[in-house]
């Protein structure tokens, strides 16, 4: 079975593709400057190891609704899984 990356956070951890996809100006901007779709820590990460990726990541979460995200799910992962916590600023 294959082992499985998973990530909680806000907008900073959600991918550059993600970004592009939602039609935010900046990403749009951004993904014609570079002419492809940069790819986030998490990607390269998984890409690396051979695992699979679960973004678990919302724009404008705060820290409580992150680790709520966390807890709906966390029966789902397995020994051996990474887990990233993206955590917000407090203010």
């Amino acid at each position: 079975m294959k082992r499985t990356i998973y990530t909680f956070g806000d907008s900073q951890t959600l991918s550059y593709e993600a970004h592009f996809n939602s039609k935010i100006p900046w990403a749009q901007h951004y993904f014609h400057y570079l002419n492809y779709t940069p790819k986030t820590f998490s990607e390269i990460l998984r890409d690396k190891l051979n695992y699979n990726l679960m973004t678990y990541a919302r724009g404008g979460c705060s820290n409580y609704t992150i680790f709520d995200n966390f807890l709906q799910i966390h029966e789902r992962i397995q020994p051996y899984d990474i887990i990233i916590f993206g955590w917000t600023a407090l203010n």
